[in-house]
Formats: structure tokens, C-alpha cells, sequence
């Protein structure tokens, strides 16, 4: 996993309290294997957005919810993400 790699993945803003963009860059021009995961710091994944989602963007507004729809707690996650070979992370905080 490579982390910051610039211009792959972007969040902003960060921290954030309502919602914040994670943006990414795709690689070449398929769709195929594009995943974003939220996942806490034990390494639960509480979010994800399927290649499905992303199909047709390149970004997707987060606002502290879960799968389910509830709010997770504040702190610290990690967005990972695979876009094309890569596996890229970024951390972001929510603050309540």
C-alpha cells in the first residue's frame, strides 16, 4: 500500500464534521478495479463505495455514516483505495 501518493487521492476538507470529498484520479480509463473502503484504525471496514458507484466519477461525498446509514464516532480512519494496480490510503478525521 502506498500512502499520499499525490494527486491519486485527494480529501477535502480534513478534518470535517458534516461531510467531506474524497476525490481520486483514475489510471488509464477503465472503471474496473476502482474501490474506495473506509475503514476504522483497527481495520473494520465501516464505509464502502463499489466500483458500481464509481464508475462514472471521480469523487464521493462521505458524511460520517456507515453501510448502515449510522454515525460512526469521531477519530481518526483510513480511505483505501485500489485504482487500477494500486493501493493507495489517505487518513482523514471526523470531528463531531
Amino acid at each position: 500500500v502506498v500512502t499520499g501518493i499525490k494527486g491519486y487521492l485527494k480529501i477535502s476538507p480534513n478534518p470535517f464534521s458534516t461531510s467531506t470529498t474524497i476525490s481520486f484520479t483514475r489510471i488509464g480509463q477503465s472503471a474496473e478495479g476502482i474501490e474506495l473502503r473506509i475503514c476504522d484504525l483497527s481495520g473494520r471496514v465501516v464505509r464502502t463505495f463499489p466500483s458500481s458507484l464509481l464508475s462514472l466519477r471521480s469523487s464521493v461525498t462521505w458524511d460520517g455514516r456507515d453501510d448502515n446509514g449510522e454515525a460512526v464516532s469521531a477519530g481518526v480512519y483510513l480511505i483505501k483505495g485500489e485504482i487500477g494496480s494500486k493501493e493507495v490510503s489517505e487518513k482523514v478525521m471526523y470531528v463531531r
